[in-house]
């Protein structure tokens, strides 16, 4: 090197720049050594800052598994090439996302070829679909390597990455990433986006409820009717209400909603005829004359009965094979009329009439355990001893009591009979005096007659009055309640005189010889005075009415009855199933509530308007919150459009679950453009549609118990 001397101060100038900068970079080396020999969390070889919740990360190896443990390890991971599969299997250690976290969608092969083939039915013959169809298919079969299988592994980076602006977080990609797997592509969700498939009205209506015709007739009539109806909707945010996300519009409550109108309905107060309540036992009428005259061996049976067997006594009759074939042969007969009966049919109804007995003195002596085994060999079902507290609806058992004493009132000396030798003998019918008496009855009458120094005469109206096995001064020709209102004094009853020779009696008593109360009571029937629901009797039968709504035994019937219909017992419960589910049933439930299928195969009833989480739907994201501040005067209506045109199913029980049908026109693609279309709301991809759809648990961690020092663990 020339050497350059300056005159004025005589320094060689080559060897002193020299040295400067050979100085100068040897310092600069040493410092970037130093400063990545020492950067022990590697922060200054970041490309970017982490994401907030990733910022607690301080060995780059916890995520990159090219990174060894060396501080000089990231030298070889620069040159090295990132093995995608292995890095996700780091962020999963993380965050839980199913049992396939890297195949696409989180979802198994079999679930997403099944998404797929939906797709295809759903929106076929649409070219952009199908070719959605045949990418996914495509990935599907393509190229092993996934984690734990030969199923197609993506992995988390292809959508997520680090590394970004603070502004630009690791969740989610764009709609590049989506393509780069759905090859469906299209420009937006404005041009080109398929249209929408009878969106949301895909399933039935768990609530059938017709908002046309409320809005149009019943709540005027309503208002013109009862002017002071504590509860009338003016606006549809009166029966709903959002979510506690905002993500889904919830129904209100039925007491906050519905019962203004509807509770009259469930409980019968505006039942104009049949009974309000739902009979769980009734003694069924009889052709007692032909009964007679063939001498059958049934014992004392009431001739004012017209009852019909009730569907769920027959539950508690048909115990076993036999007793349920005993009511197959039952039903082929009129029991009112058995003039053409045979000698088969008649030893039937003689079996029907001695089960019921034994039905009804094991009710009144027995413990409840015994129904509950008499539905399960029923049924063959395992119900549970809760249930039959809902099924039974706590059933008082003097009611019970009481039916007896009136209806059969030597049951218990039958029964007991009957497993003497000729009961058959003793126990058939034998007169026709009150209704029908057989030997035992009238044994137990005798032992009850008056003396002889006195008698009873007759009263005005003809009837003849006489001692009942129980004690009682009744009156010949009346009904129950009116025997029991004759036994407390509330209508007129025979005085007792003096013996007289029987050719001096006159055929006109004296009316002296009759007295009437002064005060005479009026009595309230069973059924008025159970106006707020419970366990009554009339007639010939004991009924519960319903409490109000949810009422807990009609809920239990219906789900006992809906489940168990599909099984070898369906024509036992078909029958309670479709008393209950009939249009003019008490409680009147499926007037509103639907009938579904089960998984099982049977049938279930839909109790309560859908949840948040039933309303999810897996891949498509919305929520009603940043909506409803935006909506214009037709507020909800602005995309819920009512078609006056279409009805909600009505409900048909023979016909199970059916296709709902809306009243609301379906939501089209258009109605969503009107704001999420260019220069306007976002429209891409992530903004209605989600990727991780398969279900996901949290990780937990294995924490052991606290236990005392030196004990065995």
């Amino acid at each position: 090197m020339a050497e350059n001397t300056d005159t004025s101060t005589g320094v060689k100038r080559g060897n002193y720049l020299g040295g400067v900068a050979f100085w100068s970079a040897l310092l600069t080396v040493g410092i970037i050594a130093l400063a990545l020999g020492y950067d022990a969390d590697r922060k200054g070889l970041m490309p970017g800052p982490l994401t907030p919740a990733h910022r607690v990360i301080a060995d780059c190896a916890a995520c990159h598994s090219s990174v060894g443990k060396s501080r000089f390890a990231w030298v070889s991971a620069i040159f090295a090439k990132a093995d995608a599969h292995a890095d996700s299997a780091r962020c999963i250690s993380c965050h839980s996302l199913g049992d396939t976290p890297n195949s696409p969608h989180g979802l198994p092969a079999e679930r997403l070829k099944k998404e797929v083939k939906k797709q295809q039915t759903q929106h076929a013959p649409a070219p952009d679909v199908t070719s959605l169809a045949l990418a996914a298919n495509e990935l599907l079969n393509a190229t092993a390597g996934a984690v734990g299988g030969s199923q197609t592994s993506i992995g988390c980076a292809t959508c997520h990455g680090e590394h970004r602006h603070a502004d630009n977080p690791t969740s989610g990609g764009n709609d590049r990433t989506c393509n780069a797997c759905h090859q469906a592509q299209f420009a937006s969700f404005q041009n080109g986006h398929p249209d929408f498939s009878n969106n949301p009205f895909r399933s039935q209506a768990r609530m059938r409820f017709d908002h046309a015709k409320h809005f149009g007739e019943h709540f005027e009539k309503a208002r013109t009717k009862q002017p002071d109806l504590k509860f009338m909707p003016k606006a549809c945010t009166d029966c709903h209400e959002a979510s506690d996300n905002g993500q889904v519009m919830k129904l209100k409550s039925f007491g906050e909603t519905c019962s203004s109108c509807h509770l009259p309905q469930i409980v019968g107060a505006d039942r104009a005829t049949g009974p309000k309540g739902v009979a769980l036992l009734t003694l069924p009428g009889l052709d007692l004359v032909t009964l007679r005259d063939r001498k059958s061996p049934i014992g004392t049976w009431p001739e004012e009965s017209e009852a019909e067997l009730s569907p769920l006594m027959r539950v508690l009759l048909a115990r076993d094979a036999k007793r349920r074939s005993l009511l197959v042969a039952i039903d082929k007969l009129d029991l009112l009329n058995l003039d053409a009966a045979t000698d088969t049919d008649l030893t039937a109804v003689t079996g029907l009439v001695w089960e019921i007995k034994e039905l009804l003195n094991e009710l009144t002596t027995s413990k409840v355990s015994n129904i509950l085994q008499r539905i399960r060999t029923a049924t063959g079902s395992n119900i549970a001893r809760e249930e039959i507290t809902r099924l039974l609806g706590t059933l008082p058992r003097e009611v019970l009591n009481a039916a007896v004493r009136d209806w059969l009132p030597s049951l218990s000396k039958e029964v007991a009979r009957r497993q003497q030798p000729g009961w058959q003998q003793a126990l058939r019918l034998k007169t026709k005096e009150h209704g029908t008496t057989s030997e035992t009855q009238k044994q137990d009458k005798k032992e009850a007659e008056p003396k002889p120094q006195t008698k009873l005469v007759n009263n005005p109206k003809g009837g003849r009055w006489y001692v009942s096995v129980l004690g009682d001064i009744v009156q010949e020709g009346l009904e129950p309640a009116e025997t029991r209102d004759a036994a407390r004094g509330e209508i007129d009853k025979p005085q007792k005189v003096a013996a007289k020779p029987a050719n001096k009696t006159s055929s006109k008593p004296s009316n002296a010889t009759l007295k009437r109360p002064r005060n005479e009571a009026v009595s309230v029937d069973d059924e008025t005075w159970s106006e707020y629901g419970g366990w009554y009797r009339k007639d010939y039968a004991v009924l519960y009415r319903p409490s109000g709504h949810a009422d807990g035994f009609l809920r239990a019937w219906l789900d006992f009855s809906a489940t168990a219909r599909v099984d070898a017992n369906s024509t036992l419960l078909a029958p309670v199933f479709e008393l209950l589910t009939h249009k003019d049933a008490q409680g009147r439930c499926i007037k509103c509530h639907s009938i579904e299928s089960s998984s099982d195969g049977g049938m279930s009833i839909a109790w309560g308007a859908a949840s948040p989480s039933q309303k999810k739907r897996p891949f498509t994201l919305f929520s009603h919150a940043p909506h409803l501040s935006i909506l214009d005067k037709q507020g909800c209506m602005t995309c819920h459009e009512l078609n006056k045109s279409k009805k909600p199913d009505q409900p048909v029980a023979q016909s199970g679950p059916k296709t709902n049908v809306s009243n609301f026109k379906p939501i089209a693609k258009a109605t969503c453009v009107v704001c999420h279309s260019s220069g306007r709301a976002p429209q891409d991809c992530g903004q209605c549609h989600t990727y991780h759809v398969a279900p996901t648990k949290p990780p937990m961690t294995p924490t052991r118990l606290p236990v005392k020092t030196g004990t065995k663990q």
